[in-house]
């Protein structure tokens, strides 16, 4: 799991500044933003900032990310050279330690490697490839929609390697922007999910 804050629309809260500005035809500082705007939910000046990233993680992290649709995608392509997968994948600790897993995993890699060299189209054989397989995005969204992701990733009851990914767009946002993300968390007091064992 690799995830890199590689931009951040400069002066962000400046200009969300300017915008919530607009909302009450006064000036407005940075600091109003997140003390009238980010606490009291008034989330829509954030739109108008982004945050993109690079992010390598598993196929099955992957199916999960892209359900936030206020985010945008642009994730590496299956059609491309077989060393698009060398073989590189994450899977739980749950199953690291059983042997017929890994055994099964690097078989069905060479599978794989073996379908292209015998001319099977790299789309056709990435169907075979574990949900674990390494991929490799770049994803944007304004700050409002990272907010909105960050809490329902970080909470416990999350897949431990997307919690993994959600923690570093965590730290890295609350390090460029601490007023906005330093104290985001999670809902555990409001969720209603009632099979929660933390």
């Amino acid at each position: 799991m690799k995830v890199e804050l590689i931009h951040l629309t400069p002066n962000a809260l400046a200009l969300c500044a300017g915008a919530m500005s607009k909302c009450y035809d006064k000036n407005v500082s940075p600091a109003s933003v997140v003390k009238y705007g980010v606490q009291s939910g008034h989330f829509s000046v954030l739109e108008h900032a982004h945050a993109t990233f690079d992010i390598e993680c598993s196929l099955a992290v992957l199916g999960q990310l892209t359900r936030h649709r206020h985010l945008s995608f642009t994730v590496k392509s299956s059609r491309g050279a077989m060393s698009h997968y060398p073989g590189d994948y994450d899977c739980p600790r749950s199953i690291q330690s059983h042997p017929s897993a890994t055994k099964h995993i690097e078989q069905t890699f060479q599978i794989y490697k073996d379908l292209i060299q015998s001319g099977v189209p790299t789309e056709d054989a990435a169907y075979l490839l574990p949900k674990g397989t390494i991929t490799k995005l770049r994803v944007t969204g304004n700050l409002r929609a990272w907010l909105e992701y960050l809490p329902k990733r970080l909470c416990l009851r999350a897949m431990p390697e997307h919690r993994e990914v959600a923690n570093e767009i965590k730290r890295l946002l609350a390090f460029e922007l601490p007023e906005v993300f330093a104290n985001v968390t999670t809902p555990c007091d409001t969720c209603k999910e009632t099979k929660c064992e933390f």
